[in-house]
């Protein structure tokens, strides 16, 4: 890691470390850093920890392991990839490998790592050393990869490769003098050794190129038979390993060639600068899981909590807690003036998340000013006892559904420029001058709570928060399923009729176009309700009539007045002109009344309507929407 010169860059540096914690441990358990295979890098490489060579391996041709590509400097260990100046055997480039002295336990192992710009790899690994086994059954190999990309796919400049963390673990039988066929492969396995040979892998995407920014790329080896993966502190995969991972395992980092990634000159990177050309790690951590005999002060918070929330019986809350014995850990809901509702649930001496669900005699009345209460007491008693409290102020409720199930286009109110998703930009979500076009056409399915999976009509992918980030700045795009919070998304709606909507694993940001760019990558930024790049218009995309309902945010929505809202029998409205003409379409455009003025108010009989979402218009100058309950 850099060695700071600024309190800035201090604090900078503390908060990346903070927001890529290891994962939480086991009850009972917590995380020890084991120092002998940890390394910030920036005070040389330390030969304690580390070795510029592999016995036994100087490659894979055509590029030869040379320990003069191996250095630390910068706050880095870089290995870098060259051609060779005097090709010889079949060795015309140079790579680097770096392996730890020290044997690596089940635990945690992560580095930060920008991969090189060339058609080599970036890796970082565990494997054993079988060839100093002593039992027989002990010479097979073992490998677990935690990530393996290339900054250059020559065979497929468009593939995804280099932007995809690539994970694998493989089992593989001992090397043998004489292999039948010529391959290693069919070396058989020792007598009495009855272990699978195999591969099992997992990928993430990264969100960008790998050469473009650091990452930290982390596994948790937690036994012999499972393993998962985190890219930039997140869970990105658990697998189960294709054979008993129970040999002593040591860490390694390589730069290397690929036989199925062949260098093209001119198009593999090696033309390119030095500083291209390396592969940089910033550092590496380990740890171990030891038992937490340290005494617990019980405490209890609730976990991302959603501060707008649907009118609906059920809720359910994650809660954090720290218990010194066994607890009872209760939830009540609240209005502003009176208690709604509570539950409670048993939990064991510890550390954890628990859900809580609270059923409510009946739905809340939409509006503001509730309350959330959480706490912690001993078993059997009351409120009175409780060791720590923590409430959540000011929840809206909202009603039921603010959009019904359908397609709908989803339009910047500020410069009328649609959102889209297609195979020309890698599946990225940009704004694009409106079309009638299936890749500008979101598909809302409503989750309860007012929380949506949007999915693109043209290529089936749904909107996501790359690669799971929650920072300003961080690319929106799509993937191929919804069922992470990344991937879902809460709609709210603004005090002019717009709507916002906030990624559920990043409650306090909102889909931004940044600085208002058109024709531009889309974003999430920190919610903020005066933030005109977050405000969108959302409209049936299907219309009986070929016409757009585009929600009004304009002089007119603070003149026109539309009640109740949500309805059951009647609408009225008010602010309008004689003779304006009144419409109520339904959510695919289809006009189901219609009615002329005869003062500046007028009513809609709206008892016969199914419950749902309509849209009301006044002379095509001013269009809202109304719920029907």
């Amino acid at each position: 890691m850099k060695t700071p010169k600024l309190i800035l860059v201090v604090a900078i540096v503390l908060f990346a470390y903070n927001a890529y914690a290891q994962p939480a441990p086991p009850t009972g358990k917590k995380w020890k850093k084991i120092e002998s295979l940890s390394d910030e890098f920036n005070n040389g490489f330390n030969t304690s920890k580390w070795a510029k060579n592999i016995p036994g391996w100087e490659g894979r041709r055509p590029a030869r392991f040379e320990t003069a590509n191996v250095s630390v400097a910068d706050g880095n260990l870089k290995l870098v990839a060259k051609t060779k100046a005097n090709p010889f055997s079949g060795w015309t480039h140079e790579g680097a490998a770096v392996r730890s002295v020290n044997k690596a336990p089940y635990g945690y192992y992560e580095t930060r790592m920008k991969a090189n710009k060339t058609f080599m790899s970036s890796t970082f690994w565990l494997i054993n050393q079988s060839n100093s086994a002593t039992s027989t059954c002990d010479r097979r190999v073992t490998e677990l990869d935690v990530v393996e990309v290339v900054g250059i796919d020559t065979r497929n400049p468009n593939g995804s490769f280099p932007n995809t963390m690539n994970s694998n673990s493989h089992s593989r039988q001992p090397w043998c003098p004489n292999p039948p066929g010529g391959q290693i492969s069919n070396c058989p396995w020792p007598a009495g050794c009855n272990y699978t040979r195999g591969t099992k892998g997992n990928k993430a995407k990264i969100g960008a190129p790998s050469w473009k920014d650091y990452h930290t790329y982390g596994v948790w080896y937690r036994n012999k038979d499972q393993a998962t993966f985190y890219l930039d502190g997140k869970d990105v995969g658990t697998i189960n390993l294709p054979s008993d991972f129970n040999l002593n395992m040591f860490l390694r980092f390589v730069v290397e060639t690929y036989d199925w990634n062949p260098a093209k000159s001119g198009n593999d990177g090696m033309n390119r600068p030095l500083s291209e050309r390396t592969t940089y790690y910033d550092w590496v951590r380990s740890y171990e899981l030891v038992d937490d005999n340290s005494p617990i002060t019980d405490k209890v918070s609730f976990n991302n909590p959603k501060t707008s929330i649907t009118s609906q019986k059920n809720y359910t809350f994650n809660i954090n807690y720290e218990a010194n014995a066994s607890r009872d850990v209760v939830v009540e809901f609240w209005s502003a003036t009176k208690w709604l509702g509570s539950e409670k649930k048993n939990v064991a001496k510890g550390k954890g998340t628990t859900n809580i669900t609270i059923t409510l005699p009946e739905a809340p009345t939409p509006g503001n000013g509730y309350i959330y209460k959480t706490h912690i007491r001993p078993v059997g008693t009351t409120w009175r006892e409780a060791l720590d409290r923590k409430q959540i102020n000011n929840v809206t409720v909202l009603p039921a559904q603010l959009i019904a199930n359908g397609t709908y286009f989803l339009t910047s109110t500020i410069s009328n420029q649609r959102l889209l998703s297609r195979n020309l930009e890698n599946h990225s979500a940009r704004m694009h001058n409106p079309g009638n076009w299936n890749d500008q056409k979101w598909e809302f399915k409503h989750l309860g709570n007012n929380t949506y999976t949007i999915k693109n009509k043209g290529n089936n992918r749904y909107l996501e928060v790359s690669n799971n980030g929650c920072f300003n700045g961080k690319d929106v795009s799509t993937t191929n399923q919804a069922s992470l919070d990344h991937q879902r998304w809460t709609i709210i709606q603004n005090t002019d009729n717009s709507y916002s909507l906030k990624p559920n694993h990043c409650l306090n940001s909102a889909l931004d176009i940044a600085a208002g760019a058109t024709n531009a990558n889309v974003q999430i930024w920190e919610y903020k309700s005066t933030n005109n790049n977050q405000k969108w218009k959302i409209s049936p995309a299907v219309s009986n009539r070929n016409t757009q309902i585009d929600i009004s945010t304009n002089n007119e929505a603070s003149k026109i007045k539309i009640y109740p809202n949500p309805t059951t029998d009647k609408i009225t409205v008010n602010g309008i002109l004689k003779n304006d003409i009144i419409r109520l379409y339904d959510v695919n455009g289809k006009e189901l009344l219609q009615k002329k003025a005869s003062s500046n108010t007028a009513t809609l009989n709206t008892k016969e309507l199914a419950k749902g979402l309509y849209f009301i218009s006044v002379s095509e100058r001013y269009k809202t929407q109304i719920i029907k309950r």
